[in-house]
């Protein structure tokens, strides 16, 4: 499903804008409450590192839901109905919305509600109508892509007809695939003999 995956840069830890939203996540009392339960303090309890790596798992929970629920305005992603605390709740950070519009990776609409991911489209492109239908069918068929279905019981043989054949003529197979070698039929029983490579 093309909806599985979106794009994060390599380098991305050291991107300003997400540097930006680190800075502004420790400034909510909710979001420092969530991250160190029980603190009341405005030190900062971790690192700048670590809290950039909660800011891109956030992030990413938050560009997946868009990626797949969003609809593209242009190069733009819009989460229609949608308002900056919204993004709060997909990402389970207190202050990442507020935080991104800072930064200028959402903003919202006069109203306060549809989200909209300024230039989306750089990193991560809309889906092609195949990929449309194909994800369409995968959902439909119940998560199996299969395109033809099992067979029913008791009609898998051990033996074809083809082997049976070779096997009543008395025809021994040596040295796998293409060494086969035919011999007249003997008294003796049938024997199938392989080679290594089988």
């Amino acid at each position: 499903m093309s909806d599985a995956w979106i794009k994060m840069r390599a380098s991305i830890l050291r991107n300003p804008k997400l540097i930006i939203v680190s800075k502004c996540l420790p400034a909510n009392d909710n979001f420092s409450q969530w991250l160190t339960p029980g603190y009341s303090g405005r030190e900062q309890l971790v690192s700048d590192s670590a809290l950039c790596c909660v800011t891109v798992g956030a992030l990413l929970a938050v560009w997946s839901a868009a990626r797949e629920n969003g609809k593209w305005d242009g190069d733009d992603l819009v989460l229609l109905g949608s308002a900056l605390d919204d993004l709060d709740v997909i990402s389970g950070v207190p202050g990442l919305g507020v935080a991104m519009q800072a930064a200028g990776w959402a903003k919202v609409g006069e109203d306060g509600i549809d989200v909209t991911f300024p230039n989306f489209s750089e990193w991560n492109v809309s889906k092609t109508n195949a990929e449309r239908q194909a994800d369409y069918r995968l959902r439909k068929s119940g998560g199996n892509d299969s395109v033809t279905e099992p067979l029913q019981r008791g009609y898998n043989k051990p033996v074809t007809r083809v082997e049976k054949s070779k096997e009543e003529k008395g025809i021994y197979i040596k040295g796998g695939v293409g060494g086969a070698k035919k011999r007249k039929r003997q008294t003796n029983p049938i024997r199938l003999e392989l080679g290594d490579d089988v």
